[in-house]
This record gives C-alpha cells, structure tokens and sequence, in this order.
C-alpha cells in the first residue's frame, strides 16, 4: 500500500471507488480521454531525446507503444469512447485534434526541457519516495525529468485544443496557463520534499507544452513555486493523506462511502464506461433507476 501525489491530488470520492475498490487491472480499463493518450505521446517522444536508453529498455520489454511513433499509431488505432452523446462528440473532435498536432507539441515539450537542462545529462522517470510526518503510508512518485547536478526538478505537462459546440469548426483553441495549476504545483512540492529530506536543494519546474509554444514556470519567475509555497502545497497534501490514511483504518469502502459524500457532477473525473459509473454509485447507494 503506498499513495501517490495523483491519489493525494484526486477528489476523495472517486479515490475510494478507482484505488480502494478497484484493482491495478480493474482501473487501468478505465481509460482516458484522447489530451490523457497525447500527453503521454509526448512524453515518450521527450524521452527519447534525453534519454534514450530508457525507451530502448522500455520497448524492448512492451513493445513500440512505449515509443512516440508507437503511441501516435495506438492514438491513430484507438476508437472514440461511446459513453453518451456528450463524450462520443468530445473524443472526436479531441482525437483529430491531438493527431493533428501532436509532432508541434512534442517538439515545443523538447525545446522548453533543452532551455533548462542544456548539456547536463537527464534522467526519465526518476521514482521518489517519501512519508509525512505521523504518517504511515509511503508516498512514491516519479519525476518527469531530473537533472542530478545541478539538481532539478522538471515537470512535464501538455495542452491542447478542447472540443467546442459553441465554435464553427466545434473546438476551441488551449492558451498556455499563466501559472501553475494547484494541482502541478502540490505534485511537484511531493518531489521537492522527497529530495530535501536527502539533502539536495532542488530547482523546481514546470514546463507547459502547446501547439504554439511552451512556458517555463520556476522559483525565479513563479511565487507558486517559491519554498514558501511549496510548504504550503505540502501541509495541504500532508492532510489528503492523513485523511486517506484515516479511511483505511475503516473497515472496507462500504464503510468509507458512510463518510465520504460523492459528487458526481465532476466535469470529468467519472468519465468512465456507463457499467463503472453504475457500480460507483452503487457504493453510495445511487441508482439512475
């Protein structure tokens, strides 16, 4: 049993039902929508520029999905999810989207890595652990990119164009954040804490990759990313795993539903076949009936 920062990240509700309730082979048939698959084209393709023995190490043992071609092929090859109206129209448009642009988005991720690492060798994948303090449970996380010395810490993150009624051509063009998500930041301040505790003295950042351009997001330019902030992010994670750790000493999920409420009107975090939604609910007692 461990967390991750994504578990710690997660709404609680939909943390009971995808790591409580289901397991590792139940949740990965859960899929994602088609930014989820090109974030992670990217990624591989990011790989294979800084280190590319990790890749060839990787497909040696799953095969060219764990490549950037290979991930475009699965991208080209995998069928629109037909959830309801509303996910069909949106994989749809999304789908031609990411294949449209994904060569100019892996290659603006590679750009803004190369602005920050320069000729400093680059590990992929780097796995972290960690614990709080009065805290039980492991944290383990891996870096995007890291950098051993000077040390840093590179979070990865892409951004693509949405699916849009409301637009002629039925989506919208994705501007690069002016900030760090909460949710980037707070994963990242897991990072921060894991090499601090050994210590390093990590140089934190987050790189957003589009079809236009990327940013660079530090602690030279971004007070989320300052050490105060950081420390903030990490006493709100501390409390999502003291929460969790909490849950766990309950006795199973039907007991963890009596206090945790669910929202389900999320705008995507139960986008999961209409079988898996259903059993969700039944955790909670919901029936659509």
């Amino acid at each position: 049993m461990h967390f991750s920062p994504t578990q710690l990240t997660m709404p609680i509700d939909a943390w009971i039902y995808k790591y409580q309730h289901l397991n590792d082979e139940e949740r990965h048939t859960l899929g994602g929508g088609f930014p989820m698959y090109g974030g992670a084209a990217v990624g591989k393709g990011v790989q294979e520029k800084f280190d590319p023995e990790s890749v060839r190490a990787s497909a040696q043992r799953f095969g060219e999905t764990s490549t950037f071609v290979g991930s475009v092929a699965e991208i080209r090859e995998r069928e629109v999810r037909l959830y309801n109206d509303r996910i069909e129209a949106k994989d749809s448009v999304e789908k031609e989207r990411v294949l449209e642009t994904v060569d100019a988005v892996r290659q603006y991720a590679i750009d803004g890595v190369r602005e920050i690492v320069g000729a400093f060798p680059v590990q992929c994948e780097k796995k972290i652990t960690t614990r709080f303090r009065h805290c039980m449970v492991e944290i383990i996380g891996y870096i995007d990119l890291f950098v051993e010395s000077p040390c840093k810490i590179i979070e990865l993150k892409t951004v693509w164009d949405n699916s849009h009624r409301g637009m002629k051509q039925g989506w919208a063009s994705k501007k690069l954040p002016a900030r760090p998500s909460n949710a980037h930041v707070s994963q990242v301040s897991v990072y921060w804490k894991a090499l601090t505790d050994k210590g390093k003295n990590p140089e934190v950042f987050v790189v957003y990759a589009g079809k236009s351009g990327y940013v660079i997001y530090s602690q030279k330019n971004c007070e989320s990313l300052s050490e105060d902030s950081l420390m903030k992010n990490l006493q709100q994670m501390r409390i999502q795993a003291i929460v969790r750790e909490s849950l766990l000493g309950l006795r199973g999920v039907s007991q963890m539903t009596r206090f945790v409420p669910p929202n389900f009107d999320h705008p995507y975090i139960w986008e999961m076949p209409p079988e898996k939604l259903a059993e969700a609910k039944a955790l909670w007692g919901i029936s659509d009936v």
